[in-house]
């Protein structure tokens, strides 16, 4: 849920000048909520729905999560600048072996 709220974010603050960055971060979404189906007794209809739940949260706090200085727009951002060829190899190292998913693998 973490990589939607970013996304939320994106799309709330900068939809159009991102719209790269966006389209990537929803393919990364996917891969993870395919993991999650794949692995789990939770359905595709219960993850968008938790999706959509998460948007519509920051959609509500829009206003206040777009001031540059936000923990919302410096997480955006801090994700924003990581090379996308990292966020891939770290996703295929989180996803590589089917197991429970679970909030946090790297704790």
């Amino acid at each position: 849920m973490i990589y939607t709220e970013i996304e939320a974010v994106g799309e709330a603050c900068s939809p159009q000048q991102d719209r790269d960055f966006l389209v990537f971060l929803q393919s990364q979404i996917d891969r993870i909520k395919a993991f999650i189906v794949r692995n789990s007794d939770t359905t595709q209809a219960a993850l968008e729905e938790q999706q959509r739940q998460v948007r519509a949260s920051e959609a509500h706090r829009s206003s206040v999560s777009c001031q540059p200085d936000s923990e919302s727009m410096q997480m955006y951002n801090a994700i924003k600048s990581v090379d996308r060829r990292q966020i891939i190899a770290d996703m295929d190292k989180l996803l590589e072996v089917d197991r429970e998913p679970v909030a946090n693998p790297c704790l």
